[in-house]
């Protein structure tokens, strides 16, 4: 949503956009940080699952080590 709302604030700055410009730009930009961050969120996860699956450690102790 902080991204949205700052992007919007840039996006209705851009005085060489006429209002249909504004709104494709608005809906491309939601767009990519939409995917951009389920992308981030996703590779954090297997991160961790490929951290723990090569760790000796229980997964509580491991969870444990994570948040340390």
């Amino acid at each position: 949503d902080a991204i949205e709302v700052s992007l919007s604030a840039h996006i209705e700055s851009l005085q060489d956009f006429d209002e249909e410009k504004k709104l494709e730009a608005s809906l491309v930009w939601s767009k990519l940080a939409q995917y951009v961050i389920a992308h981030m969120k996703r590779g954090y996860v297997e991160g961790l699952v490929k951290d723990y699956k090569t760790s000796d450690i229980s997964l509580i102790q491991f969870n444990n080590n994570s948040q340390a």
